[in-house]
């Protein structure tokens, strides 16, 4: 498992920390060895998510409620491992299980319970443990120093992200009336501290801001020089190549001879062309039929989740997100589908100009006139089509927005969020372990 057993100038620390959770002076060293033991297997079980994980979980888990029911830290480490298995309802249960056990409070659980609370949008009772983790922070007679100044600073951000992530008026009331009540309890002493812990975010925010502004600025560039460069490209192929002519200029004779070579060759390669174009744009319908279809797909899960429980919520959430990834790859394949589909169209339209031009000359040169191939004026009618489509963009212009980081500037967890990983670091250090790697 990668644990590394306390040596003896780390016992004294290790007693005196374990000495602040109720019932941990009534065990020995070893005993509490053997409890850190069987946490870190449940942990290295847990975060691993096996296909027997959580059934390995609860045995581990019951055998350590027998073996230390009233040690805070074995219920929160449960609560962390349970949401590392997507089990947020029960993880959220834990968490409130550790916060209610005797003795000194457990400032992590508190934290982890208030924390999923929010992530669910459960806002009256985030809220409401909230202010009862203010009043145990301001009234406790363990918390000394940087360590009440760390809670603090804790609520602050907390708040903070409330603030930036609120959806509507109702919320910002609400919000307004929390802070009200906190910074009553708080007092002058611990203003800078929660102000502090506010502007963290804020710049956190600020960054983030930026960010999506240069994204957006550097998309809208990129759009108006692509589109500038396929309004080039039509434009060169329905313009008249004039300073080839001369270089046609032939015989009669010459003409006649290079007529069915030259014919051949167009054919062949008009065919070829043909049949490319066919394919991408089988292949674009399809793209825009599934992306469609994800799209409703959204939608469903969307108008379920209003009528659905945080737990449901949150798992509609991950399903919205999964299936937005693959409409994002769609799109991508379809945009390399579309600068394909312009590619083929611009070598079919060059190749029709040089073919006209070429007739031209015949002409002048035989006096008899070849009909056009008739998939010419199809190519046209293709390429001016692509014109009108990129003439109107131009006109109306429609910047590809960042959604993601958008998205991620009005989502609580952006700002304040829950890291297994370091949670895990703590609780098995508390034992006296050194905690495994991710």
């Amino acid at each position: 498992m990668g644990t590394v057993f306390p040596d003896a100038t780390r016992i004294i620390s290790i007693l005196l920390m374990l000495s602040v959770f109720a019932g941990a002076e009534d065990l020995t060293l070893a005993q509490q060895t053997l409890l850190g033991q069987q946490v870190a297997e449940m942990f290295q079980i847990g975060y691993a998510r096996g296909p027997k994980a959580n059934a390995d979980v609860q045995r581990l888990y019951e055998s350590l409620r027998k073996d230390a029911s009233n040690d805070p830290r074995v219920a929160y480490a449960h609560g962390l491992v349970l949401w590392r298995l997507l089990k947020n309802k029960e993880a959220q249960a834990e968490f409130a299980v550790a916060t209610k056990r005797k003795g000194a409070p457990y400032w992590p659980a508190w934290q982890g319970l208030i924390w999923t609370h929010f992530v669910a949008k459960d806002y009256d009772a985030g809220y409401a443990r909230l202010l009862d983790f203010t009043r145990l922070v301001v009234t406790s007679d363990e918390l000394i120093g940087q360590e009440r100044e760390d809670q603090v600073y804790w609520v602050g951000r907390v708040m903070a992200a409330l603030y930036l992530t609120i959806e509507s008026n109702q919320g910002r009331e609400t919000w307004l009336q929390t802070e009200k009540k906190l910074t009553d309890l708080l007092g002058p002493d611990s203003t800078d501290d929660y102000n502090t812990g506010k502007e963290a975010v804020n710049a956190r925010h600020s960054d983030i801001e930026e960010d999506i502004r240069q994204t957006r600025e550097k998309t809208q560039k990129q759009q108006a020089e692509q589109l500038e460069k396929k309004q080039s490209r039509v434009q060169k192929n329905l313009e008249d190549v004039k300073e080839k002519r001369e270089n046609l200029k032939k015989t009669a004779e010459e003409m006649k001879e290079a007529l069915a070579e030259q014919t051949a060759a167009y054919q062949k390669q008009m065919t070829r062309l043909e049949k490319d174009y066919g394919f991408v744009e089988r292949r674009s319908a399809v793209l825009v039929s599934s992306m469609a279809a994800l799209d409703q797909e959204v939608a469903i899960l969307q108008q379920r989740k209003k009528n659905s429980n945080n737990n449901t919520a949150n798992q509609i959430d991950q399903a919205i997100s999964t299936i937005q990834s693959q409409r994002f790859v769609y799109n991508a394949e379809l945009t390399k589908s579309m600068a394909a589909a312009d590619q083929i169209s611009a070598n079919a339209q060059r190749l029709t100009q040089e073919r006209a031009e070429f007739l031209e000359q015949y002409q002048a040169a035989t006096g008899e006139i070849v009909q056009q191939d008739a998939g010419a004026e199809k190519w046209k009618e293709r390429t001016l089509k692509q014109a009108a489509q990129l003439k109107k963009a131009q006109a109306n212009p429609k910047p590809v927005i960042p959604a993601g980081k958008i998205q991620l500037a009005k989502t609580f967890r952006t700002y304040v969020d829950l890291d297994l990983y370091a949670e895990r670091t703590k609780v098995l250090e508390s034992f006296g372990f050194v905690s495994p790697g991710k």
